[in-house]
C-alpha cells in the first residue's frame, strides 16, 4: 500500500471514530457494533494494525491475509453513508415543542436495509421501500420489527419475502442460512414493494416461531 492509500484509510476510519463517539446515544447497539466491526476489520485487512479483540484473532487467520484498497474504501464509505442516513432521521427533541407531525406534501415511505454477512465478512446489501399509509414512526417499524428477530438482528428472507442475497456459490464453511437486520428510515424514494410497511410488519412470524 502506498502512503497516500493509507492517508485516505484513516482519515475514513477516524471520521466513523468520531461520530460514534458523538452520537453513542442515539446509535443502536447494533450500528455501533458493525461501526467497531468494520473499522477492525480494515483496521486488520488493510492498515495491519495491531489489536486485541478475538474478532481480530479471527480476521488474522482468515485467507486473504489482507484486502486491496478499493474493497477497504468501499466498506468504510458504505458504514459511513448509512450512519449519516440514519442519523438524519432523527429528530432532536430540543427543536420543537411540539409533537413531529407527518408532511402530507411529501411521500412518508419506510425504506428497509438489510444484508448478508458470511463468517468472512462479506457482505451483500439490499433495501426495499414500502409505503406507509399508516403514518407508523420509525420508532414503532423498529420495535415491531425488533420482536420479530433472532437476538434483534438475525432472520431468515424467505419468510420475510425478501430477496435472499447469499453468495452464488455455496461455502460449507463460510455460509449460514441467516440474514441481517441493518436499519430503517424515513424516505421519498417511490415503494419497490406491494405491501404496506403494516402490512409487511403482520405477516411476518415471530423468530421463535419458525423452528415450531
Amino acid at each position: 500500500m502506498d502512503n497516500y492509500q493509507t492517508q485516505v484509510i484513516q482519515a475514513q476510519i477516524n471520521l466513523l471514530w468520531h461520530i460514534r463517539e458523538t452520537h453513542i446515544a442515539d446509535l443502536t447497539a447494533n450500528q455501533i457494533g458493525w461501526i467497531d466491526d468494520d473499522i477492525t476489520y480494515v483496521e486488520v485487512k488493510f492498515l495491519d494494525t495491531s489489536n486485541d479483540s478475538s474478532y481480530a484473532d479471527e480476521l488474522r487467520q482468515e485467507e486473504p491475509a489482507t484486502i486491496p484498497f478499493l474493497e477497504a474504501l468501499a466498506l468504510l464509505s458504505m458504514r459511513l453513508n448509512n450512519t449519516i442516513e440514519y442519523l438524519g432521521t432523527i429528530t432532536d427533541p430540543d427543536q420543537s415543542d411540539t409533537p413531529n407531525e407527518p408532511d402530507t406534501a411529501k411521500p412518508t415511505n419506510i425504506k428497509l436495509c438489510y444484508l448478508y454477512r458470511d463468517y468472512c465478512n462479506y457482505k451483500n446489501h439490499n433495501e426495499v421501500v414500502f409505503t406507509n399509509p399508516d403514518n407508523l414512526s420509525i420508532d414503532q417499524i423498529s420495535t415491531s420489527l425488533t420482536e420479530k428477530l433472532m437476538d434483534g438482528e438475525w432472520f431468515y428472507a424467505s419468510q420475510w419475502g425478501l430477496k435472499d442475497l447469499h453468495f452464488e456459490k455455496w461455502d460449507d464453511e463460510a455460509d449460514h442460512p441467516y440474514h441481517e437486520f441493518d436499519y430503517i428510515e424515513i424516505t421519498q424514494e417511490p415503494a419497490t414493494h406491494e405491501k404496506t410497511i403494516t402490512q409487511f410488519i403482520n405477516e411476518i412470524p415471530n423468530f421463535t416461531q419458525l423452528a415450531s
